[in-house]
């Protein structure tokens, strides 16, 4: 699906089972998306990447522990989306109502003050429903 959307790109998946596609643009790589040493690798030999899509384990743990790993090494300018965030309101992957503390919605929530601090590298922050889009903020012209 990502190979026909984004036609130009060099799509970099990762799973924690070893996948073999072998097409030209695809790359498939095994490990847990929530191994700081595991995704700096990726970003060293693929990045900076221009669009991080965690479409992974959905534990709210793992979002926000991959959010704090792969944030800093996306390209300026570059998105972060979040997918099926619903799960921030389901028990059995670490969620619970609203407000529940350490969930990825209330790191969203967190992040919403960031596009008005001028320090912050968030730009934007859209909540649609089941995922959310994080746009970074480009590099400062001289």
């Amino acid at each position: 699906m990502w190979r026909t959307y984004f036609r130009r790109a060099h799509v970099v998946g990762v799973d924690l089972q070893p996948r073999d596609f072998r097409e030209p643009r695809i790359t498939t790589a095994a490990g847990d998306q929530t191994d700081r040493q595991f995704l700096h690798d990726l970003d060293r030999e693929y990045g900076p990447f221009d669009l991080v899509i965690d479409d992974g384990s959905h534990m709210n743990a793992h979002v926000v522990a991959t959010f704090g790993i792969l944030w800093p090494l996306l390209a300026p300018g570059g998105s972060y989306a979040i997918e099926d965030t619903q799960t921030s309101y389901l028990e059995e992957f670490g969620g619970g109502g609203p407000g529940t503390p350490g969930t990825s919605m209330e790191m969203v929530k967190r992040l919403g003050d960031a596009p008005n601090d001028p320090a912050d590298s968030v730009a934007a922050v859209h909540v649609y429903q089941w995922l959310v889009l994080i746009e970074k903020r480009p590099r400062a012209r001289p």
